[in-house]
């Protein structure tokens, strides 16, 4: 798709990529929050397929009872074969963390993505409906 389209659809769709930012910061610098993020959470609350492919892999060395901090988290991405390159540099992840809020209120932005998800869903569901009532008729 063009950039333009992108843009358009991005924002028409509900999405917060400061909130999914943020939740991916608290996760790599405050390892007390995982317990808690990793049972409000699920892989899909993304929007941001980069983010979604960060939480995936925190989710799997946090399963794997590994620390989950910034290199371990980047030796999992460097293995990723889908992973985009603006993911492999360390870059992307040091600024998530030094951006993560002060505040570290995990169940906030967990809710914010929580809201969001749902919200698309439903767009989803809905526009399937107007599509079958199209084809019907």
């Amino acid at each position: 798709f063009p950039v333009t389209i992108i843009k358009k659809i991005r924002s028409q769709v509900p999405y917060s990529p400061e909130a999914e930012k943020a939740l991916i910061g608290i996760c790599l610098s405050d390892s007390s929050a995982l317990a808690e993020i990793m049972s409000m959470v699920k892989d899909e609350y993304f929007f941001v397929d980069d983010h979604r492919r960060i939480y995936q892999h925190i989710r799997a060395t946090y399963d794997a009872r590994q620390p989950v901090e910034l290199i371990s988290v980047m030796d999992r991405l460097r293995t990723d074969k889908e992973a985009s390159d603006s993911l492999l540099g360390p870059s992307f992840l040091v600024d998530l963390i030094e951006n993560a809020p002060v505040s570290q209120s995990p169940e906030y932005y967990a809710q914010l993505l929580r809201r969001d998800f749902y919200l698309r869903s439903t767009m989803t569901a809905s526009q399937s409906l107007n599509y079958f009532n199209c084809v019907k008729l």
